[in-house]
């Protein structure tokens, strides 16, 4: 995750000394049922650790095109075995 040259041998330490994460919503509308939902459009994260080299990243996930479904469910009882509660 982080970027540049260099890694962490045995006995050397990294401090987290900035960790952010701002996450965006946006009112995503769908059709047939009509409804509205706040799903995120967008995730960044911004790290800064101090290592021997410092280091730093910046990891940004964006989510143009939700899209819904629908789906059907059921409930289905669990037999306990021999003289459960199913039998």
């Amino acid at each position: 995750m982080f970027t540049g040259a260099g890694t962490l041998v045995a006995g050397e330490s990294i401090t987290i000394e900035q960790l952010d994460v701002r996450i965006t919503y946006k009112a995503v509308q769908f059709r047939q049922p009509d409804e509205s939902l706040m799903l995120p459009v967008e995730i960044q994260r911004v790290t800064l650790a101090r290592t021997p080299a410092a280091k730093a990243a910046r990891v940004t996930q964006r989510f143009p095109h939700h899209t819904r479904f629908i789906t059907d469910s059921r409930v289905v009882p669990i037999s306990l075995g021999r003289g459960g509660a199913n039998q």
